[in-house]
C-alpha cells in the first residue's frame, strides 16, 4: 500500500503546483515549511471515505487526509495562496474540503502556532488483483444422484 500512497502524494503535489504555479510543495510536518514560500502538505491520517465515494467504481475503501497550509514572506500572500487552493478544491470533484478546526493539541504536536489551514480528503484507489480462474483438468462429469426419482 506504501507505493500507492506515494503515488497519491505525487499526484496531489502536481495538482497543487498546477494551481499555484512557481510554488514549492513540501511534504512532511508543517514546521519544515516555516519561513519558506511554499505549500505545506502533510498526511495526517488514513480515514474512512465519504459515503458519496462508496458508489464509485472501483469502490473507495480508504481516504487520505492531508493537512494543508501555506507559507510566504507576508501573511497576506500566504492567505491568497490558501484561498486559491480552497477554491480549487471546491471545484475538484474528486477531493473533499474539510474546514473543521484542528484541536490545540494538534498544533502543539505539529510544533507550530495555529494558522489558517484546511484538511483535504482524497480517495485512495487500491487495485485488487482478481483471483485467476482455475484451469479445467478433466472432462465434465454430470451426476444425477440428487435428482433420482423414487
Amino acid at each position: 500500500m506504501g507505493a500507492v500512497i506515494d503515488q497519491a502524494d505525487r499526484e496531489l503535489q502536481e495538482w497543487i503546483k498546477s494551481i499555484v504555479m512557481g510554488i514549492d510543495v513540501i511534504s512532511g510536518p508543517p514546521a519544515l515549511a516555516e519561513g519558506k514560500h511554499c505549500v505545506s502538505l502533510y498526511l495526517l491520517a488514513l480515514a474512512s471515505p465519504s459515503p458519496a465515494w462508496m458508489n464509485r467504481r472501483p469502490p473507495t475503501r480508504v481516504a487520505l487526509r492531508y493537512f494543508v497550509t501555506t507559507w510566504a514572506a507576508s501573511e497576506e500572500e500566504a492567505h491568497r495562496l490558501l484561498g486559491e487552493l480552497v477554491a480549487a478544491v471546491l471545484e475538484k470533484r474528486e477531493y473533499e474540503l474539510d474546514l473543521t478546526e484542528l484541536p490545540a493539541a494538534m498544533w502543539t504536536g505539529l510544533g507550530i502556532a495555529p494558522r489558517p489551514a484546511f484538511t483535504l480528503c482524497m480517495p485512495l484507489y487500491i487495485e485488487r488483483s482478481q483471483p485467476g480462474a482455475k484451469l479445467v483438468q478433466g472432462p465434465l462429469v454430470i451426476r444425477f444422484d440428487a435428482f433420482d426419482a423414487k
